[in-house]
């Protein structure tokens, strides 16, 4: 087992345990952009759930439950937080008014995501307004 002194803990004789996962920074990486892309397609996949390309999540007019057209606002506002957060690492610390921008951005796309949840007939798109119901 490796033991990682902390600062002060050597003239206690105090040490830490093993460190978890692994030390090598290419697999969070590799985690983070696949994490990205997962992002990213749930934007297309819900815009094309908006548009009528993708109509087989939606079976029957007994379905409440409109989660494809929230899905691009909450991932879009996950992908402002991660944008404010390589931001804040690139530019050593992140200006505060872009900061507030983001941030506000990113409350306002989720507070959209949760009325597109049981989203009411007027904004849903109109391929499902037009469906009869």
């Amino acid at each position: 087992m490796i033991a990682y002194v902390r600062p002060g803990w050597a003239e206690a004789g105090l040490t830490s345990p093993e460190r978890p996962g692994i030390d090598n920074p290419v697999f969070a990486y590799i985690a983070l952009a696949a994490f990205v892309v997962f992002l990213v397609g749930c934007v297309v996949a819900g815009v094309m759930a908006y548009t009528g390309r993708w109509r087989s999540w939606y079976p029957n007019r007994t379905t409440q439950w409109y989660s494809p057209l929230a899905m691009p606002w909450g991932a879009g506002a996950f992908l402002l937080m991660l944008l404010a957060a390589g931001l804040d690492v690139v530019l050593d610390g992140l200006p505060m008014a872009l900061g507030v921008i983001l941030v506000g951005c990113a409350i306002v796309l989720n507070l959209i995501a949760l009325v597109y949840v049981f989203a009411p007939r007027r904004l849903l798109p109109r391929w499902i307004r037009d469906d009869g119901w």
